[in-house]
């Protein structure tokens, strides 16, 4: 972020885009399974599914001011089959697009 902000002009703008997988996940005290999120975790392979909300820190961190967050929560709690799936392709839609 800091090399970046060396090669921003003044008024320059740099856009981030983030996904934020955190996730609240309910289970039984099993022993097994929190050993496989935990191993989850600390893969090497696996990517920082929590970065999103670690943007605005790391920003401050490289002094940039007039920090703008925008969120965009998609959530499939009570929803149907047909409604996850209208909701996922909508998203890969707009990927395709290069919009997200």
């Amino acid at each position: 972020m800091k090399t970046i902000k060396k090669l921003l002009k003044d008024d320059g703008v740099l856009v981030v885009r983030s996904v934020d997988d955190g996730s609240k996940i309910f289970f039984h005290d099993d022993e097994i399974i929190r050993t496989i999120i935990d191993v989850h975790h600390k893969s090497p392979s696996v990517s920082d599914i929590m970065n999103g909300r670690k943007l605005f820190y790391q920003l401050k961190m490289a002094d940039y001011n007039n920090i703008l967050m925008e969120y965009q929560i998609s959530d499939t709690v009570n929803l149907t089959y047909e409604e996850r799936m209208q909701l996922y392709d909508k998203a890969e839609a707009l990927e395709c697009k290069g919009i997200i």
